[in-house]
């Protein structure tokens, strides 16, 4: 689990990361080289997601960091590039989707998607169709083998061909 608490030495709020194996018990797990949102403004490196893809390897993610353990959890290592808009783990890899900003779009700009093998830091672009790559959100879905992108457009304003666009 991914949150924020008190600071065990010093005052405010901190990062938490807290693991179970059996989801009764809880352990605290030690502290983390990122900030999450309400902690210290999240300054960055500031993730907001949490997936872990086995019990050694998980992913900690938002827009401009990603972090990968291969230990449980017990330290963490910032991947190169910018971070994920969205990451899911299965079938012993995991895909994340990559923008290279949001100043300027709607939402993210020039989204594309990177797979990987479970833990590594080697990272390859898988291209998609052509089409706009700057929409005002994305979701990413996963189930086994198959993965699902929507990159969802805004038709406010009158934009004539706005829609929607699900990649397989």
């Amino acid at each position: 689990a991914l949150g924020r608490a008190d600071c065990v030495s010093g005052s405010g709020l901190c990062t938490a990361l807290f693991r179970t194996t059996d989801g009764t018990t809880w352990q605290s797990m030690p502290g983390a080289d990122f900030n999450v949102a309400g902690v210290r403004g999240c300054a960055a490196p500031c993730v907001a997601h949490i997936r872990f893809a086995t019990a050694q390897v998980g992913y900690t993610y938002g827009p401009d960091a990603l972090f990968v353990t291969t230990d449980g959890g017990f330290h963490w290592t910032e991947q190169a590039g910018r971070g994920a808009e969205a990451l899911e783990t299965a079938d012993g890899d995991v895909i994340r989707l990559v923008s290279s900003s949001s100043s300027g779009c709607p939402g993210p700009c020039n989204v594309h998607v990177e797979t990987a093998a479970l833990g590594s830091s080697t990272w390859t672009t898988v291209h998609l169709q052509s089409g706009d790559s700057s929409p005002v959100a994305v979701q990413l879905s996963r189930n086994g083998s198959d993965a699902y992108v929507l990159a969802m457009r805004n038709t406010a304003g009158g934009a004539g061909n706005a829609t929607s666009t699900l990649y397989v």
